[in-house]
This record gives structure tokens, sequence and C-alpha cells, in this order.
């Protein structure tokens, strides 16, 4: 050979690139997955925190005035706290009781919302706007208690350090 690198050196060069070439491309695939992996995390505990975000946005409304809850701002909300609940038994696990809380807050709601929109016209019946009124009292008084339960059991869903780990 006239320029002094054996036969044998280009053999094993030829022999040993194919191999650092897939070594390569496999670290390049695995890097991938992990940024994939990661990336899927970071969307569920997004979509999590929102039905978490949802509901105490809705909670914050709803103790509000009759007014504030015809307007259209109101309207979203309870909207988007509906898609926030109804998407909350697929984000948990039933054992983690989440959706069924949600159900629970979703029906209670309901009679804040009918007390305050209509209990006026009710005022000829004294009987049933008392029992209207106690109904929507109890349940203003169920929410603040429903959103402790609701930190705790979303707590593990929304520890971001295990996010990423």
């Amino acid at each position: 050979m006239a320029c002094g690198v054996s036969r044998d050196v280009i053999d094993n060069l030829t022999a040993v690139t194919p191999i650092l070439i897939a070594i390569f491309v496999a670290w390049i695939a695995f890097q991938q997955y992990r940024i994939g992996r990661d990336k899927l995390r970071l969307d569920l505990y997004q979509r999590r925190f929102s039905v978490y975000e949802k509901t105490l946005y809705f909670h914050h409304l709803l103790s509000g005035s009759v007014e504030q809850q015809k307007s259209e701002a109101f309207s979203k909300t309870f909207r988007d706290f509906i898609t926030a609940y109804r998407e909350s038994q697929f984000l948990f696990e039933s054992s983690s009781g989440i959706f069924p809380l949600l159900e629970e807050f979703h029906a209670k709601a309901f009679k804040v919302i009918g007390f305050k929109q209509h209990g006026e016209s009710l005022i000829a019946d004294p009987v049933e706007f008392l029992k209207l009124k106690v109904e929507a009292q109890e349940a203003l008084e169920f929410f603040p208690k429903a959103l402790e339960i609701l930190e705790k059991s979303i707590a593990p869903y929304l520890n971001f350090r295990r996010v990423l780990v």
C-alpha cells in the first residue's frame, strides 16, 4: 500500500462504522422516547391541574351574586367546570374518588344556582322557599369541605416532582 494504511485497518474501520452508526441511532431514538414520555407526562399534568383550576374558579363564581351568575362569564365558567368534571373520570383512577366528588359538587351547584335565580318566585310558598334555601345553604357549606377533599385526592396526581421522574 502506497499511503501506509494496511488493508486490515480499512477492513476494521469498515466493519466498526455501521456498529457505531447503529449505536448513535439507538441513542437518538432513546432520547426521542424520553422527550415524548416527558411531554405526555406534562400534558397529563396540565389537564389534571385544569380540572382543579376550573373547579376552584367555578366555586369562586358560584358564591357570587345573582347578577354575576346570569353573566356570560359565569355561563362559560360553568360549562368549563362541567367539561372538567366529566373529563375527570378519564384522567384519574376511579379509586381516587375525584369523579364522584365533582359529580356531587355539580349536583349541589344546581341547588345554589336554582335558589339564587328562582328563589324569589317561591316567596309565596314559604315551605318550599325555606326548603330550597336550606338545601342551597347546605350546598354552600359543602363546597369548602369538598375543595379540601379534592385537594387531598388530587395532590398525588399533581406532584410535579414525581411527574418528571
